[in-house]
């Protein structure tokens, strides 16, 4: 069973700047600056795919839209 992360208080902000693809999932898009280094990236990787097995949020890699730098 997956843990709703997105409360009522923030789940108006989470559609608005990161899209949902339903009630009860939250898709972050993301990609990674190019002077990030291998292991930084091979650690957010591992934690989001951990956040995404226990979590109704799920992560794209993706350069274009509202996203998150890393």
């Amino acid at each position: 069973m997956k843990r709703q992360v997105i409360g009522n208080d923030n789940e108006t902000w989470v559609k608005y700047k990161y899209g949902v693809n339903n009630d009860k999932e939250a898709t972050v898009n993301y990609y990674f600056d190019k002077n990030t280094s291998s292991a930084t990236k091979r650690a957010f990787l591992r934690a989001a795919k951990t956040w995404e097995k226990d979590t109704c949020i799920n992560f794209t890699k993706n350069e274009s839209g509202a996203k998150a730098e890393f």
